[in-house]
């Protein structure tokens, strides 16, 4: 509905009549019922700021192609089962694997992590986003480990991803202490409160 403005105001000039306030109530009305169609049930501020309550974006009211900002949390959205090894070559950052997020705003990540072969020797992981001439940017903080038990992680989201990012699992060997590398697997992506709810992502592998 487009808006039709009635008049321009004028203090002391211009007429207050029932007609004209009841077209504002009218208007008024107007617009509820089209957000009610769209799944929004009132008028509301949608701009918030970046420390309101953590719903990814900081526009935690607002929806993104009808899709609800997710944040961090304990809800398994998916899980990859596979486990993924960085070796003795894999000195430098490496992919490891991509995942496919429908969904907009952050995710918490949950797994378990070992060095592959000799105790003090192990390596990193952080998660990305596909960056310049195969360069990564960063979207969590990195972990390290260096013991052959495996080891819980969780790296929450640092800044929200858009619908449909591809987010990368990038890791690297300890090339410092022998570059045995690491083995990371029981992935499981996580979040709260988003709505409506979708089917779980596809994982394709890098």
């Amino acid at each position: 509905m487009a808006y039709v403005k009635n008049t321009t105001w004028v203090d002391n000039v211009s007429p207050l009549s029932a007609t004209r306030m009841n077209k504002l109530e009218d208007q008024y009305a107007q617009v509820k019922a089209e957000l009610a169609e769209a799944g929004t049930s009132d008028i509301r501020v949608h701009a918030k700021n970046m420390d309101n309550d953590g719903d990814g974006s900081g526009l935690a009211a607002d929806l993104w192609g009808g899709l609800r900002w997710l944040k961090p949390g304990d809800t398994v959205y998916f899980t990859d089962l596979a486990s993924r090894a960085s070796n003795t070559n894999n000195t430098q950052w490496v992919a490891k694997a991509g995942y496919s997020l429908p969904r907009p705003g952050k995710y918490r990540v949950t797994g378990t992590a070992k060095a592959s072969m000799s105790e003090g020797n192990g390596g990193n992981l952080y998660f990305a986003l596909p960056g310049h001439d195969g360069n990564f940017i960063p979207i969590t903080n990195s972990f390290s480990v260096s013991t052959l038990t495996l080891t819980n992680f969780a790296l929450d989201f640092i800044c929200p991803v858009p619908p449909g990012a591809m987010v990368i699992l990038v890791m690297k060997s300890d090339g410092s202490s022998g570059g045995y590398g690491i083995t990371v697997t029981e992935l499981n992506f996580k979040y709260a409160d988003g709505i409506p709810s979708m089917s779980p992502s596809v994982v394709i592998p890098v």
